[in-house]
């Protein structure tokens, strides 16, 4: 399983891995910005979170071949064998910046979303539950899963079209 067991988490140990989430956001984020900037993409102050930045930022994505990396901390270690089927350690880094990317731009597009918990009922099996997730009434969204599973659509060849991420916030904000 490559995401940490969030559900395993007792409701301190969650609630510590949001405060560090959180914590680390607006750094991780302009660190992503300009790592996009210095290697291809956009220009930083194109990076603004608006709908027309998201194209850029997917295609550089799309296009990347990063080196080494450290798997981010939400990533656990693959079973050996794995390799060719998971994303790259360097492009899990890159899923880590796109997420908190994509959390700016739901924030600019719906007003004001605040870092929470995924929290439901453990017997509804909800799938981001004990995770970093934007809410707001009627929204819980988890930006990181929906970052991954874009991703990993990238090694089936889908999803490798310049409007991928824009259409992603588009399925959200209608």
């Amino acid at each position: 399983m490559p995401f940490k067991d969030f559900a395993a988490l007792d409701r301190a140990a969650a609630d510590a891995y949001l405060q560090a989430h959180v914590a680390r956001a607006d750094a991780r984020l302009e660190a992503f910005r300009a790592e996009v900037a210095a290697t291809g993409g956009p220009p930083v102050e194109s990076l603004d979170g608006s709908p027309e930045s998201l194209p850029g930022v997917w295609r550089w994505f799309v296009a990347r071949r990063g080196g080494p990396a450290e798997l981010p901390p939400w990533y656990e270690p693959d079973p050996p064998g794995l390799e060719g089927e998971r994303l790259s350690a360097s492009a899990l880094q890159d899923v880590d910046g796109i997420a908190l990317y994509l959390a700016l731009a739901f924030r600019r597009a719906l007003g004001p979303l605040e870092w929470g918990l995924g929290l439901e009922d453990p017997r509804k099996h909800y799938v981001s539950q004990h995770r970093p997730v934007l809410k707001a009434p009627g929204y819980d969204i988890d930006t990181l899963l929906v970052s991954y599973n874009l991703a990993m659509r990238t090694l089936e060849g889908r999803d490798t079209d310049d409007e991928a991420l824009l259409r992603t916030l588009r399925a959200w904000t209608g």
